[in-house]
């Protein structure tokens, strides 16, 4: 599904679509699989879990052209999504199954959070962000950080929420498989 442009124009730099993805950048172009309009997903329901595998490719899609995304010129890149969510925990594991050269391979996983919340960072793969009935623990097998900015916090005008921008740097040829998790803490 493509949705037709029916809003202004965001011209906040710090806006972020607040969709967690796989991006790779290649000569300053972002490609994703959020522009894969083809990918697979499959269902798996479990009795303690329900899990979601994905097969897409990493696009890059022009801003005035956005039905006609395409392919980094090194090649196509491609990858197996998988998120598996349980009571209390979101687990996401990565694969690239074609990997083109490129500049950069990063996970971006938006966590909604409002200025305010306490965010600590425990170690290089790992944070916890304090919310108020609660805490929320992300862990990376890679280096997870927060891109540097100048707010605390990016903002997506719909559905109007701030979130805590963490990307993990994923080194694909010492790591084949990326894994994230996020686990709700009690206070």
């Amino acid at each position: 599904m493509n949705e037709p442009e029916d809003m202004q124009p965001v011209t906040d730099k710090f806006s972020m679509a607040l969709t967690p993805r796989l991006e790779i950048v290649c000569n300053e172009k972002r490609f994703s699989n959020l522009y894969d309009l083809e990918a697979e997903v499959e269902k798996e329901e479990k009795p303690d879990s329900i899990e979601f595998h994905v097969n897409a490719r990493l696009l890059h899609a022009p801003l005035l052209e956005p039905e006609s995304p395409v392919s980094p010129e090194s090649g196509e890149a491609a990858c197996t999504l998988s998120y598996r969510f349980t009571d209390d925990a979101v687990e996401i594991s990565a694969v690239m199954r074609k990997t083109p050269e490129f500049d950069r391979l990063e996970f971006v996983l938006p966590v909604i959070s409002p200025t305010g919340e306490k965010v600590k960072r425990e170690d290089s793969g790992s944070y916890i962000i304090e919310k108020p009935a609660g805490k929320i623990a992300v862990w990376s097998n890679a280096n997870l950080v927060i891109p540097e900015f100048d707010r605390e916090r990016v903002f997506n005008h719909v559905p109007g929420f701030e979130a805590v921008p963490l990307v993990a740097k994923w080194d694909v040829k010492s790591m084949p498989t990326l894994q994230i998790k996020l686990q709700v803490l009690p206070s």
